[in-house]
């Protein structure tokens, strides 16, 4: 089961012009509700999104609900839709399974879209992401609103957006 887990996620970095996404999971358990994917969302990888989760709980119930988030996420992201209708979205389905018996899920997704020069994100009760620039030596925080998946059907989850800054930074979702 931790085989299978560990091969559902990303084994590579991603590497197109001004973007480098990677990421690591270290299970402190065989199998674990930590989740983390690397999503190509267009044909000339312009724009990609990157989601860290994180599933209550240890072990394979854990394990068994991270996969069935990715599979809502990965179906419904490759839907046309803003990126609060497609986490309403995700919610509603997941809310099927979790709200009986109490499981939830934090969430944290990000879209850098280089057409656009613009970063969007949704918050689903995950810790805010950390901007760091090295130029200036400033951090910020890429936060908002936005209730864990699972809890209730009404989401109501936010997009949020800032231009992609010209000088390098790195931001760390954990």
């Amino acid at each position: 089961a931790g085989e299978v887990q560990k091969n559902l996620l990303p084994l590579e970095v991603f590497a197109k012009g001004r973007v480098t996404a990677g990421g690591i999971c270290l299970y402190c358990d065989e199998t674990g509700g930590d989740y983390y994917d690397i999503l190509h969302l267009d044909d000339n990888e312009k724009k990609i999104g990157v989601v860290v989760g994180d599933v209550v709980g240890h072990g394979i119930g854990a394990a068994l609900l991270m996969t069935t988030v990715r599979a809502l996420l990965r179906c419904r992201i490759s839907q046309p839709g803003d990126l609060g209708r497609i986490m309403d979205d995700v919610n509603r389905l997941l809310c099927q399974d979790t709200i009986k018996h109490g499981n939830f899920v934090t969430l944290f997704y990000l879209q850098v879209d280089c057409d656009n020069e613009s970063i969007a994100w949704v918050r689903c009760g995950h810790e805010p992401a950390i901007v760091y620039f090295p130029v200036t030596d400033r951090f910020s925080e890429l936060s908002g609103p936005g209730m864990s998946l699972g809890v209730i059907p009404e989401g109501g989850y936010q997009r949020n957006e800032i231009p992609l800054a010209a000088d390098p930074h790195l931001i760390l979702i954990c």
